[in-house]
């Protein structure tokens, strides 16, 4: 060791120590720790001018604010230049670590320490010490500045969370924004949902159409997120198994949190999330954008109840033993710019997190002050409010888990939750909840079922001590829907007639066209000015009754149905015929290029399989057999589908493209003679383009009289031109008939000549 450093140490630690407020979260050496961080890295930067102050500190941290071994562990390797620029994510601590003979035995410390907080910037060490994984430089810079940019004008209308605190009304210090799927599942949001003991439109208000940005961003998060929980259960679970209440099927983002933190001071305290729609052993995906901050983590470890002087000495009944102290210390990772932090099936049960306010931050050269949060979540179709207990404020309950006291620990309640409405008392229900070992909910005697489960809106004799009405019982709109679903249709002969020249010959080995490929009926309704919906995902009816039946009689006529992958997820649709005396079911298609639906047993599409009044779906996608997920292969083939592999055609705008002509061959290999292609728009649209003309034999048309306004999902194939550029139609029909069919007209012709 040189001379000038023997020096400059031996002056530091002999110095007289000036006095100063402890930091109560800093990890330091005892024979330095009472300097301030600050003075720490003068020195280093002293003993090593040309390192820069970040690496300096990253150093330090990771040698528990020692400066002796920090810097001795900055001479075993090369100095470098000093960085100028934000700071950014540093690949692995473990570089700068000594010699396993270098350290001194004495000098080693535990990872966490009570009163103390461990800085962890390496994956590795993340992945180790906390329930959590990270990914550093997740998406192409371009991409995740993009989405920055994106959210960042949108953040510019987010609202502040309004709440009930211990008897005051505060609100949240950040501003957020809930963004879902569909149009249908902003209203399902609004109409079934409560956060804080009161719908959307009491205490948040704010929720959204998911933007381009994040729904291009969310298969690669439910990719990468996949592949980090199924390397976490082989590498860090006992067994290589998952844990009890973890749910086995793929995790499936189908809505987006997102926050705005601007400035340092904006945080969030100790928490963990609601686990109420996610169900037990919720998986967050959560990416960081903007500025870098602060993600903390502490065990909760519990108490025992009687516990009054043992343990640590302080009488407090706190915790049991010196141990469970130092494991409950906090643990800071450094989230970065364009990373993604995975939260494991243990966070939200056995650990809380928080984002610590921060004395000064580094500007990012896009966002300013600014961290944009994207907390990508799975809301589960079995946690539905309509499927958990209502209390007796007529609320659904929100989901607990016991954390405290070692009785019951990791059990999970149900409990009112309107006391956190401004205003509001709330009531004293509480209620066990019971789990399968696959997270999935078990109800309780006495209450109703939605579908196939038992619901909770119309209470049990036990939770009729919590009702004071006695209004009769309302079927549930579940219910209704499934009594829907089994009616039985009726289509008049004569208007049967006036359809027969626009469909498939009878005679099935007649079906097949002279290109050799299926026959072709493209249909659907539309309104007086060409639209489909009202909104991207919004469920909007159109047809009457009659024409209603006859779409069910058109079904009864082909051997398939084809529909795209937005129109399941939308309207999660039976797909099935309901024609009185139909001697056969059509076979749903499902066109899914990137596997976006993940098929659960309470689908409708799968329920009318089970009951024999349809047929489950082939699922065409360009997904490889070897990555779809076997559970979901597992359940389409118990129910009599399969997934079906295409080779993409081409790619337009990030999305995968089929050629119909593979689409039809696919169909004909499957014994399939005719097909009904229902929808949605974008099915509808590639399929009127010119060059599919000759694919499609008929064409029939729902007209309702009504018009949906500007904004919705309208039918409008792309533009054509001529070879002087100038516009022409793009497609016209001939052999056209119109035939009312109650207040809708039917339009019927042919695309080709």
């Amino acid at each position: 060791m040189n001379k000038p450093y023997e020096q400059a140490m031996e002056s530091f630690l002999s110095r007289p120590k000036r006095k100063h407020e402890p930091e109560a979260d800093s990890c330091r050496d005892d024979e330095e720790g009472d300097e301030p961080t600050e003075v720490k890295l003068a020195l280093l930067s002293s003993l090593h001018p040309v390192v820069g102050q970040d690496t300096l500190l990253d150093v330090l941290l990771a040698h528990d604010g020692s400066v002796r071994l920090a810097s001795a562990a900055l001479q075993t390797r090369p100095e470098s230049r000093k960085r100028d620029g934000i700071v950014g994510h540093q690949t692995s601590l473990k570089q700068y670590a000594l010699p396993s003979d270098a350290a001194s035995p004495a000098t080693k410390k535990p990872k966490v320490k009570k009163g103390r907080t461990l800085h962890l910037y390496d994956p590795e060490d993340i992945a180790e010490h906390t329930p959590c994984t990270i990914v550093h430089n997740f998406l192409p810079a371009e991409d995740a500045d993009r989405l920055l940019r994106e959210l960042l004008e949108e953040a510019k209308t987010f609202e502040k969370i309004t709440f009930k605190l211990f008897d005051n009304v505060v609100s949240s210090p950040h501003t957020s924004s809930f963004f879902v799927e569909s149009g249908d599942a902003m209203q399902q949001q609004k109409a079934d949902y409560y956060y804080n003991g009161s719908k959307l439109t009491a205490s948040f208000r704010d929720i959204r159409r998911i933007t381009p940005e994040l729904q291009r961003v969310k298969p690669i998060v439910q990719e990468a997120v996949n592949n980090e929980v199924a390397e976490r259960i082989k590498t860090r679970y006992p067994g290589g198994k998952k844990l009890k209440y973890q749910s086995p099927h793929v995790w499936v983002p189908n809505s987006a949190f997102v926050n705005c933190y601007g400035g340092g001071q904006e945080s969030v305290g100790w928490h963990s999330d609601q686990l109420t729609y996610l169900g037990p052993r919720a998986i967050i995906g959560s990416i960081s954008l903007g500025v870098a901050r602060e993600f903390r983590v502490r065990r909760v470890l519990p108490k025992d109840k009687e516990k009054s002087t043992e343990g640590d000495g302080s009488g407090s009944g706190g915790s049991n033993t010196a141990a469970d102290a130092d494991a409950e210390g906090q643990i800071s990772i450094h989230l970065p710019h364009n990373s993604l932090l995975v939260m494991h099936a243990e966070m939200q049960e056995e650990w809380k997190h928080c984002i610590a306010p921060a004395a000064s931050i580094d500007p990012h050269p896009i966002a300013g002050n600014k961290r944009i949060n994207i907390t990508y979540r799975d809301y589960r179709r079995n946690m539905h409010p309509r499927r958990t207990p209502r209390c007796g404020c007529r609320v659904p309950c929100v989901l607990r888990v016991v954390q405290r006291t070692k009785e019951n620990f990791g059990k999970y309640f149900w409990m009112c939750h309107a006391s956190n409405v401004p205003g509001k008392a709330g009531c004293s229900f509480f209620q066990w909840a019971n789990f399968t070992d696959d997270g999935d909910p078990i109800l309780t005697a006495g209450s109703e079922q939605v579908g196939p489960m038992r619901s909770w809106t119309e209470p049990s004799k036990r939770s009729s001590l919590h009702r004071t009405d006695s209004s009769p019982t309302v079927p549930s709109q579940a219910t209704r829907e499934q009594i829907n679903m089994a009616e039985k249709l009726s289509f008049p002969a004569a208007s049967a007639a006036v359809l027969e020249p626009h469909l498939p010959p009878r005679r099935k080995e007649s079906a097949v066209t002279m290109n050799g490929l299926p026959f072709v009926t493209l249909t659907f309704a539309t309104s007086l000015d060409s639209t489909l919906s009202l909104a991207p995902g919004l469920r909007t009816r159109l047809s009457g009754a009659e024409s209603k039946a006859m779409t069910h009689y058109l079904r009864s006529r082909h051997d398939a149905i084809l529909v795209g992958v937005s129109t399941v997820l939308a309207d999660d649709p039976g797909l099935n015929c309901r024609i009185a005396g139909a001697a056969t079911q059509p076979r749903p298609i499902v066109l899914d290029p990137h596997l976006r639906w993940t098929p659960h047993r309470d689908h409708k599409i799968l329920e009318v399989s089970r009951r024999d009044a349809g047929l489950a779906p082939f699922v065409l996608t360009g997904v490889a057999a070897s990555a779809i997920p076997e559970e979901s292969a597992a359940l389409l083939r118990e129910h009599g589908g399969k997934y079906i592999h295409l080779t993409p055609s081409r790619r337009d705008h990030d999305r995968t493209r089929f050629d119909w002509r593979h689409i039809l061959v696919a169909l004909r290999d499957e014994g399939l003679s005719s097909v009904m292609v229902e929808g949605g728009g974008t099915v509808i649209n590639t399929l009127l383009a010119p060059v599919h003309h000759e694919l499609v034999d008929s064409v029939i048309v729902t007209v309702a009289p009504t018009w949906l306004g500007q904004g919705g999902v309208v039918v409008s194939p792309e533009r054509v031109t001529d070879q002087a550029g100038s516009p022409v139609p793009a497609a016209r029909l001939s052999g056209v008939s119109w035939h009312p069919f109650g207040e809708d007209m039917v339009l019927c012709g042919s695309l080709r000549a």
